[in-house]
């Protein structure tokens, strides 16, 4: 069981008032027992497109660093509904996510940007202010893989069923439906997507101020993978927590397999990023959650062969140093990172003795999908390429036999195994 905290607050005018009462509303939840707690869309801002300027901040800023802040000192997975974030004078309508220590873990801009007039109705362009993302969010957490959109997002379902493909368990969408859309839509569309994906779907949204230029339909939902509605706020400001069980998820998909019985051989459907980006490319500090992703699912399917290799995990803000530095190489496929590896100069590891430029090769992998394919081989043959020194060291569980054989046949020579905390590793160098 997940517990997961809904703030569903009211906004206003004043920034510091909506940042206290989403800290009111955090601190309530977790008073509760609540893991994850979910703020909604534009909580620290009126949702007025002429007004996200003058509310927006970098990250970094004063509504960023708060979050990150109480999500460290509260123990939990933070997903901080959305702000208006300025980069390069562009204003985009993000969410980040923050984990127990207060590292970001995630970030989503809003991708479809709500321009609607309806004929008798809810006519709103955030165009005028806004400028689209252009990725899609997922991130890791010790419970599930967790895909997050923004509002307007939700209603194209090749985005929802893509984070499904790619692992997601929990679909989270901070949203601001309004008195027009909500009452015929909120409740199907959050079902429809449950169904579809037999995941769970979660719509946080601001309480319903009436005074407000755009009226929030309220009503945060939660939705499991047969479709039920296993809570539903009303209109009223509420902090809530809810108990899921993720086991439906697979005991949902085993018994209805609509995700397992689609006809790949007919039809697909794939994320086009960077689709003109092939082979190995050297990554920077925004490909820092892709690393993180491709990591952790490498690291499941070692894990479930009971491979302890990776077993401590990786720190967010390690890997973005690394990123900085220009340590990480990307290996894509038709504009989807499926591997990676890093190519440390000088690395201070305590079991390298050695008085000449060396560099320690680490973080390779690949996507399970693509491993045994022989990608491997040209991602080792890539690193021996771009290394600028004349010894490359790397490591391994010891317990790995096929690893050990996978670096032997690539000219590395096995050294020793060292103890490594409760574990031994077996040293290779090359050159």
């Amino acid at each position: 069981m997940v517990k997961i905290g809904i703030v569903q607050m009211q906004t206003c005018e004043n920034k510091d008032t909506n940042i206290t009462i989403a800290e009111k509303g955090i601190k309530e939840c977790v008073k509760k027992g609540a893991e994850i707690v979910i703020l909604p869309e534009i909580f620290n801002s009126p949702y007025d497109t002429k007004k996200f300027r003058s509310y927006s901040e970098p990250k970094g800023g004063k509504t960023y660093t708060f979050l990150s802040n109480i999500a460290k000192e509260n123990k939990l997975i933070l997903i901080g509904g959305s702000i208006p974030e300025i980069e390069k004078n562009n204003i985009y309508n993000t969410s980040f996510i923050f984990d127990f220590e207060g590292n970001q873990i995630g970030r989503h801009r809003k991708m479809h940007l709500f321009d609607i007039d309806i004929k008798g109705g809810q006519k709103f362009k955030e165009s005028e202010s806004l400028t689209a993302g252009d990725s899609i969010c997922l991130f890791n957490t010790k419970y599930c893989t967790i895909g997050l959109c923004i509002c307007f997002d939700m209603r194209f379902p090749e985005l929802s069923r893509l984070m499904v493909l790619n692992g997601a368990k929990i679909i989270i969408v901070p949203a601001a439906f309004n008195m027009t859309t909500g009452p015929p839509h909120w409740e199907s569309m959050f079902k429809q997507r449950a169904i579809d994906n037999q995941c769970f779907t979660i719509g946080v949204a601001p309480a319903r101020n009436i005074n407000a230029g755009y009226i929030s339909y309220a009503n945060s939902i939660i939705v499991n993978p047969w479709g039920n509605i296993i809570y539903k706020a009303n209109d009223k400001e509420c902090f809530d927590v809810i108990d899921i069980n993720l086991d439906e998820v697979e005991n949902i998909r085993k018994q209805l397999p609509l995700l397992s019985a689609r006809r790949n051989d007919v039809y697909c459907i794939k994320e086009i990023n960077n689709k003109n980006k092939n082979g190995i490319i050297l990554g920077n500090e925004d490909n820092v959650y892709e690393i993180y992703y491709v990591l952790n699912k490498a690291k499941e399917k070692l894990n479930k062969k009971g491979i302890e290799q990776w077993k401590e995990g990786w720190d967010i803000e390690e890997l973005k140093d690394k990123c900085r530095k220009g340590f990480f190489y990307l290996y894509y496929d038709k504009g989807n990172i499926i591997g990676c590896y890093c190519l440390e100069k000088n690395a201070n590891k305590e079991w390298i003795l050695e008085n000449n430029e060396y560099s320690y090769l680490s973080s390779l992998c690949l996507l399970p999908d693509y491993q045994g394919k022989g990608f491997g081989n040209l991602l080792i043959k890539s690193a021996v390429e771009k290394n600028s020194n004349k010894i490359i060291y790397l490591d391994c569980w010891s317990e790995n036999n096929k690893l050990k054989s996978f670096y032997e046949n690539n000219g590395f020579k096995y050294i020793k195994d060292v103890k490594e905390n409760n574990y031994f590793i077996s040293v290779f160098k090359k050159g």
